[in-house]
């Protein structure tokens, strides 16, 4: 028997697309409404049918918005009456919700729509494209169009519990232990004395230096550490310093979607805890790849130069496309020669 999921107050907006030309908008669309503090659940177009389809209709009946990315030619087999992304419409449309059309370049509205989704042409929409103008059409989309109410960053990192219980959890060792508690002795006799007074305390490989007042902390190196980025929740290995990541290491965010898993992992350097520095980003869907991005990273995204390249996977014959662009980045969206 199909395990039941309860999906209420889980998610605010849910994201449907058409896979071949909306996945990269609706993966970007995600990112950009996460870290403004939405809980967005992110469909994957797929063949499949039973509980996973009742799964996302689910979805749809619990949250609050429905954005529809439109790229050019995504309605054009909705005159298919299984197929999926009339469904996720139909049902949103029935179901009352409020639903936001983005529409990419090159989308233009069919003549005729089946009767059930016609109504969708009379929502007001946002025209969004991947340039320099992208982030000012998000904005206006949260601030203008959106019902949902924004979550801040403890409610986020509750909500994403499920990426967490991914990632093995780091276990103090009584010598980890240990020296937590003589770094606290430390600090009570420091107070206690003149602030001249220096000490020094080196446990492992942690060495804890205060200094006139000022508390100075040597890296350490740390293995599938539980970490918020500021827009993901995942494991991280590699340098960590006063709390977060610093140095090179590697940051693996998992989503279970249904379909299948969504990897994203992040090989490079970090800064202030941010992906910041030399790095590339891949992300994968249940070990098939996706996007792979390569360049200069500052902020969580790609700016700089860098290189891009999406894998879209064919309808007919299982084939694999590849589109790679190369240039100036900002904000992982070309903003430059390239």
């Amino acid at each position: 028997m199909d395990k039941q999921v309860n999906y209420v107050n889980q998610y605010d907006v849910f994201l449907s697309y058409r896979r071949d030309g909306g996945e990269t908008m609706a993966i970007l669309l995600r990112d950009r409404l996460t870290a403004k503090g939405y809980r967005v659940f992110l469909d994957v177009e797929s063949l499949n049918s039973g509980s996973f389809n009742k799964q996302l209709l689910n979805v749809i009946e619990n949250c609050t918005d429905v954005v529809v990315v439109l790229s050019k030619g995504s309605l054009d087999r909705c005159v298919n009456e299984n197929d999926w992304v009339r469904t996720e419409i139909s049902h949103a449309l029935n179901n009352h919700k409020n639903i936001v059309p983005v529409m990419l370049r090159g989308f233009d509205w069919p003549k005729h729509l089946p009767d059930d989704i016609d109504p969708l042409r009379m929502q007001n929409g946002v025209n969004a494209t991947q340039n320099e103008y992208f982030d000012a059409a998000v904005d206006r989309l949260a601030e203008k169009f959106l019902f949902s109410k924004t979550h801040d960053k403890t409610e986020e990192i509750e909500i994403n519990q499920k990426t967490a219980e991914h990632a093995v959890p780091v276990q103090q060792t009584s010598q980890e232990k240990k020296s937590a508690s003589g770094g606290a002795f430390l600090r009570f006799a420091f107070l206690k004395k003149s602030k001249k007074l220096l000490i020094l305390s080196a446990v492992g490989i942690a060495a804890v230096m205060i200094v006139a007042g000022v508390v100075i902390i040597s890296p350490k190196n740390v293995e599938n550490k539980i970490y918020f980025s500021g827009i993901y929740t995942g494991s991280y290995t590699g340098v960590w310093q006063l709390g977060k990541p610093k140095g090179e290491g590697v940051f693996t965010v998992t989503d279970n979607l249904g379909t299948g898993v969504m990897k994203y992992i992040y090989n490079g350097e970090f800064k202030d805890g941010k992906l910041t520095g030399q790095g590339s980003w891949t992300a994968s869907l249940t070990n098939e790849d996706m996007m792979y991005s390569s360049g200069e990273f500052k902020d969580n995204w790609l700016n700089g130069q860098g290189v891009i390249i999406e894998y879209e996977h064919a309808k007919e014959g299982g084939m694999w496309g590849r589109r790679q662009t190369d240039g100036e980045f900002k904000n992982h969206l070309l903003n430059g020669q390239g």
